[in-house]
């Protein structure tokens, strides 16, 4: 009977380290999924860029554009700013520059989605 004890005291506490090796386990996959998502989600935002940056150098874009297409053609902005009077203001930016001091552009659109100006801001460095 002690044997048995014994037996079942090592059983148990080896099935009470392994799910909490498990749970680790499962933590680390969820932290490399995360991460494989975040750096899928800076590689969008730097095309988006790209592809915005192009269309303002190219003279593409032109006031009156719908917002809607436009995040069809060149992608998703990184923040929209949403102003009080319906107007809305689009960030553009690499994911390496900072919102403070790096390169970007911007979008302003109307009440109506329309756009009405862009701004390409090229900081000093």
């Amino acid at each position: 009977m002690r044997r048995f004890k014994q037996e079942f005291i090592l059983i148990f506490a080896s099935l009470i380290f392994a799910s909490g090796c498990s749970s680790q386990l499962d933590t680390l996959i969820e932290v490399d999924e995360s991460q494989k998502k975040m750096g899928k989600e800076l590689k969008y935002e730097t095309a988006s860029y790209e592809r915005i940056k192009k269309a303002v150098s190219a003279g593409v874009l032109t006031e009156g554009l719908d917002a809607v297409r436009i995040q069809k053609k060149y992608g998703s902005a990184v923040v929209v700013l949403s102003e009080e009077d319906g107007s809305s203001k689009w960030v553009y930016k690499p994911a390496r520059e900072s919102f403070f001091t790096g390169e970007k552009v911007y979008l302003i659109f109307n009440e109506d989605d329309e756009l009405v100006s862009w701004e390409q801001i090229h900081p000093k460095k």
